[in-house]
């Protein structure tokens, strides 16, 4: 069973966010990341949206709470507290 974080976030500049956020990438997955998705509002090149696969929800939840998160969130340039929801997949399909 898949579980997905999805997380709303605003940050000062993408550029700087996105280089923080590769350099995380071992950090993420020590945690339990699989994978992800990143995407922007149309309107505003510094409003994300990030869907991220896990390997089950207690890791998910446990990195969500994690010092470390909030660590590399102040670092990486986020400017207000992200919008995270922790989501079990029931369906998917492809048209």
């Amino acid at each position: 069973m898949a579980y997905m974080l999805a997380v709303n976030l605003k940050v000062a500049n993408y550029e700087n966010w996105k280089k923080s956020f590769d350099g995380s990438a071992e950090l993420r997955k020590a945690n339990g990341e699989i994978s992800y998705q990143l995407f922007r509002k149309a309107e505003d090149p510094n409003d994300l949206v990030m869907l991220s696969q896990w390997h089950d929800e207690e890791s998910a939840r446990r990195f969500l709470h994690s010092d470390e998160l909030r660590a590399a969130q102040q670092e990486s340039g986020v400017v207000q507290i992200p919008d995270c929801t922790v989501l079990q997949e029931l369906d998917s399909g492809t048209l």
